[in-house]
Order: C-alpha cells, then structure tokens, then sequence
C-alpha cells in the first residue's frame, strides 16, 4: 500500500499529532492564508540503500542515505516495500541521524514518521548527506533460499516547511534506490550490473562521474567509498582497479547507447 498524497490539512494534523511525543511543540495553521503546496517526485534528492551482507545470528541493519542537493526538511513519512517471503524489516526508531538532533521515528499504522524540523525556532533542517536518514532491522527466516533481495520503500516522502508556516509549502517524493540483502552463498558473488555503479538501472554519465570522483579520492588517499557490487561494476575492464579508464569507457558505452548502437564492454 502506498502513502496518499498528503494535503495540507492532513500535514498539520500529523504535525500536531506527533509533536508531542517528539518536542513537546504545538504547531498549527492559520485558517487566514493559502499555501501553496508542490508535491511531486525529486529526482535529485536520491534515497539510496546500502549493501548488506546478512550474518545469522547477530542484528543486521540496512541503512539509507540522502544525497538532498540542499533539500531540508520539516517531516519524512514513509512506509517500507513488500518483502519477499521470509524477510522481515521494520525500522530502528533511534536512526535519524542525518539531522544535529538526530529526531525519532513513529509507528502511525503502517506509516513510519519523522518530525525533522529545529525543535527551538522550528525551521526546517538541511540534510546532512554523510549520515544515514534511516535504519532497517532486517530478520531473515531460516527457510530464506540463499540469494540478493532487493529492499526499499514504496513511497518516502518529504515535507519543507518554510519557518513559521510563511511562504509555500513543498511536498515531494524521493527516488528511492533499494540497499540489496544478500544471503548465504551469494556473499560471495555480489549482485551486480557491469556499467552501472549507481545501481538505477541505467549506465550513463553520472556512472562515468561517480568513478571518476571515487578514483580521484582514492588517489590523494582517501579509502574507497564503494561497496563491493559498486567496484564490481564500476571495474568495466575487468582489471581489478576502479580508475580513469573506466570512468572513460562507461561514457563511451553511454554515448553509444543514446546513439543506437549496440555498446559492448569488449
């Protein structure tokens, strides 16, 4: 089931029905003026989940991480997909760290909520894309064949309040990138599409980027930033090195693509 849409009303009686429990703040609307309110998917504000490789036996988390492009935000809700028989993942309450006061998340029926706004002057706080916006305790049942499963959300849903409830209202979906489970043998072999590092389905430039910037770190010292399906794919010569070269080839695959060409990594 998917998140309606919220409207204006049902935004300020969410907001009033959990700001108790979140900050002890009473917010409300006046009835005197109109907001205008935009509500639509962002394709630049990304919710990307990450790769984890399920350990029997211990507390597995799945964390998701924004790249906002200076999105803020006042209230997230969201709910987490279908899962395969024999997954089960429900969301660490304590796990809003992308914000300074690190604000809870609330069961609401299926609907999980977060109140991200500043508790004192109530302004709507920037994300901060190094820390994870969401945490999911994910259990595997023992009857699980062994494999990657795909987990995300059907709908994650972000609310800019401007301060004091002044000027409009922005309402907008992210694009949501499932974080991958993988389970059993597959450890050893981690899902992945040659070309696409960003794992959204298409190999274009912004793969081309994303190795470029992960070679250039690597080389003034920094660690890698990728996972391993992320080296694995970024690594389209099959070298063993995520390098310039690459970044040049998943380019040249992509303009021939756009094209009409049939591109090959050979």
């Amino acid at each position: 089931m998917k998140i309606k849409k919220l409207s204006i009303v049902a935004v300020a009686t969410m907001i009033a029905a959990t700001a108790t429990s979140y900050t002890g703040m009473t917010l409300s609307y006046s009835s005197q003026t109109s907001y205008a309110i935009e509500s639509d998917t962002q394709a630049d504000f990304i919710l990307r989940g990450s790769d984890v490789i399920y350990k029997s036996g211990e507390i597995n988390y799945m964390d998701f991480y924004t790249e906002s492009n200076g999105h803020k935000g006042a209230m997230i809700v969201c709910e987490v997909a279908d899962l395969p028989a024999g997954i089960t993942a429900r969301v660490d309450e304590t796990s809003c760290s992308a914000f300074e006061h690190e604000p809870l998340w609330s069961l609401m029926g299926e609907t999980w909520c977060c109140q991200t706004m500043d508790p004192t002057t109530k302004d709507p706080l920037a994300f901060n894309d190094e820390n994870y916006i969401i945490s999911l305790l994910v259990e595997v049942d023992n009857s699980l064949m062994d494999g990657v499963y795909e987990i995300g959300f059907s709908r994650f849903h972000v609310v800019e309040q401007p301060n004091e409830f002044v000027g409009p209202i922005v309402e907008f979906d992210a694009t949501v990138i499932p974080g991958k489970l993988i389970v059993g043998d597959a450890v050893d072999t981690p899902a992945f599409v040659k070309g696409d590092v960003n794992s959204d389905g298409a190999v274009d430039s912004s793969d081309a980027s994303l190795v470029l910037s992960e070679y250039a770190s690597v080389q003034t010292g920094n660690a890698s930033s990728f996972t391993e399906s992320q080296k694995l794919a970024a690594d389209v010569n099959d070298d063993g090195d995520v390098s310039a070269t690459d970044a040049s080839a998943i380019l040249a695959y992509y303009a021939d693509a756009a094209t009409g060409k049939n591109p090959s990594w050979n």
